[in-house]
């Protein structure tokens, strides 16, 4: 019986099953490990509800979210810039101040006949007062040149002054000096200062007057003209303004007229004489 088992085991195939698995066995028994094996990738928890949050469409989304905060903090920041920031000196003002743009503030003393100094008081901040004193307003005043007049000459650096600059310097005090004042902006100028039309109330709650008009109404300024010149689209009002003026000889147009300078040709006379 023993041959027979024996027999049977010699007569067996070399691809039988039988070895194939027994030499299997041998085989993870001989190297201890199992067949290198590859199983698809699988999420993480947090990474899951990230998927799943983003998929919502509502206020919960984190994508909306995030894109609302971004233009909310975008807006913000434009609104801040143009409202609640304040102006300091011409050297702060930046292209988007003068696109042109509109300030609010006070008129802390008038230099010459068609220009003044002025406090910005922003929308957003409107207790803002300027300091007492002359000391505390240094560097925080813009110099604002009056766009689209010319108004008579003051003595400077002991030149002459121009007949009816006081008269002009005293209607611009009273106008502007401590008051409050819109000034919309146009561009710096070459003396470091920049060129407004400005407006104030004669009175609380009535209508804004153009200041640049005012003076030209009386008789106490002529339209700029010269390179450079900005009117705000009222160059024809201005025009006629002056024109009305000159008819009734008010002002500066009450002297004769080969005694009548304007002040572009006085400046000139006096850089000839330079």
């Amino acid at each position: 019986m023993l041959s027979g088992i024996s027999n049977l085991g010699s007569e067996a195939s070399p691809h039988s099953p039988l070895l194939a698995s027994t030499a299997e066995a041998g085989s993870r028994g001989s190297t201890g490990s199992e067949p290198s094996r590859t199983y698809p990738p699988t999420a993480s928890p947090a990474a899951s509800r990230w998927l799943e949050a983003c998929s919502r469409l509502d206020a919960t989304n984190p994508l909306v979210v995030g894109t609302a905060t971004a233009v909310a903090l975008g807006l913000g920041s434009r609104i801040w810039h143009r409202y609640g920031r304040r102006i300091r000196t011409v050297d702060d003002l930046t292209p988007a101040d003068l696109s042109p743009a509109r300030i609010r503030g006070t008129v802390t003393s008038v230099g010459d006949a068609d220009g003044f100094r002025l406090f910005h008081r922003p929308h957003l901040r409107p207790w803002i007062r300027p300091p007492r004193g002359k000391g505390g307003l240094k560097g925080q005043t813009l110099s604002v040149r009056l766009a689209g007049v010319d108004a008579p000459e003051m003595a400077h650096f002991g030149k002459e002054a121009q007949p009816f600059s006081g008269e002009a310097f005293d209607l611009l005090t009273r106008l502007c000096a401590g008051k409050r004042v819109q000034v919309e902006l146009f561009q710096k100028d070459r003396y470091g200062r920049v060129v407004g039309m400005a407006y104030v109330r004669p009175f609380p709650y009535l209508v804004r007057r153009n200041v640049s008009e005012v003076l030209l109404r009386s008789g106490l300024a002529v339209v700029y003209e010269q390179s450079g010149a900005v009117h705000g689209g009222h160059l024809a009002r201005f025009r006629s303004l002056e024109a009305a003026a000159r008819a009734r000889r008010v002002g500066m147009w009450s002297q004769a007229d080969g005694e009548l300078e304007s002040p572009a040709r006085y400046k000139a006379r006096l850089r000839g004489q330079e």
